[in-house]
């Protein structure tokens, strides 16, 4: 019999212990519209049922490949694999304990096609009452434009590798960074500078579930690699010298993030980097302030820096 050709879209779905939702994430994959795809899962060294789940999903559905890690390597390490595996033409990202829009890929696929576009994003959204929903509007940008906003946090332009689609031969050379967190805002703008046209909709595709237990919310020493990661990408973006104010913006978002977790939620911080990150936060105060583009909430940052660190230690804590 000849080998099946290859599907259109590989989906990557990393998961540790993720008994409680996992069966809903897969099912929303499984309910698309669009059917040619592979639904590639990484068990992270589960503990939990969650093998026992994938395998009675995967022993009815022949899209679905399990890869089972004999320990807990990160997220990074299971994207990887995924990434290592995928044969598809596309790539996309789900969480374990997140839901995709039934017509999902079908929407993103179609803007594919509709503008030639190498990547797509879309909003997702907490709410599954919006699920779905959107102005079936699309805009075309740059590289640049869109690492610009990725920077400046505007809204729909997280730092996150799902609710979007991109072309499988970005990852050739390109990876999640091991070790650390952040590791998707290291590679985001990595993928993006290999991108001809990129197209941004409207249409909340995605379901993004808030974990109240989850990393963002905790004083997890970890949040430390933020600094890392936007110290590094600072420097993996020399051909775009405009972006500089951009780039300003995002460490200062970095730095006041790290300074209010030490201050409000008792992250542990040594004395000296505590003065290292007050020091820089200074430096980078008059450059956000006076940018138009940031964000309401660093420029008000920036104004409490200039008016005084007591204050703005005071602002933090009750915040």
């Amino acid at each position: 019999m000849a080998d099946e050709p290859n599907p259109v879209v590989s989906i990557i779905m990393p998961v540790k212990d993720g008994q409680q939702f996992v069966a809903q994430a897969i099912e929303s994959v499984l309910a698309q519209t669009y059917s040619d795809f592979e639904l590639i899962i990484v068990n992270d060294g589960s503990t939990d049922l969650t093998a026992i789940i994938i395998d009675q999903y995967a022993s009815i559905d022949n899209r679905i490949k399990l890869i089972n890690l004999e320990d807990n390597y990160g997220v990074s390490v299971a994207r990887n694999k995924g990434i290592e595996l995928a044969i598809g033409r596309h790539i996309s990202f789900i969480d374990s304990d997140d839901i995709l829009a039934p017509h999902a890929i079908e929407r993103l696929l179609n803007t594919v096609e509709t503008f030639g576009a190498d990547i797509v994003l879309a909003n997702y959204t907490s709410s599954l009452k919006e699920l779905g929903k959107g102005e079936n509007t699309s805009e075309l940008l740059t590289p640049a434009e869109v690492i610009g906003k990725m920077l400046y946090q505007d809204n729909g332009f997280d730092s996150a590798p799902f609710a979007k689609l991109f072309d499988s031969k970005f990852f050739t050379n390109s990876h999640f960074e091991v070790g650390i967190r952040y590791e998707d805002l290291l590679l985001l703008p990595e993928i993006y500078q290999k991108a001809n046209k990129i197209v941004k909709i409207d249409d909340n595709l995605y379901y993004y579930r808030k974990n109240q237990d989850g990393f963002m919310l905790g004083n997890s020493e970890q949040h430390i690699d933020l600094l890392y990661v936007t110290n590094k990408l600072s420097q993996g973006l020399p051909e775009y010298t405009h972006l500089n104010d951009a780039m300003c913006h995002r460490r200062f978002s970095a730095l006041m993030n790290i300074l209010k977790r030490h201050y409000r939620d008792k992250m542990n911080l040594e004395d000296v980097q505590e003065a290292l990150i007050i020091k820089e936060i200074k430096q980078l105060a008059p450059v956000v302030l006076k940018d138009k583009d940031a964000r309401v909430k660093n420029r008000l940052g920036a104004f409490l820096t200039i008016l005084g660190i007591p204050i703005l230690k005071f602002v933090m804590k009750c915040s």
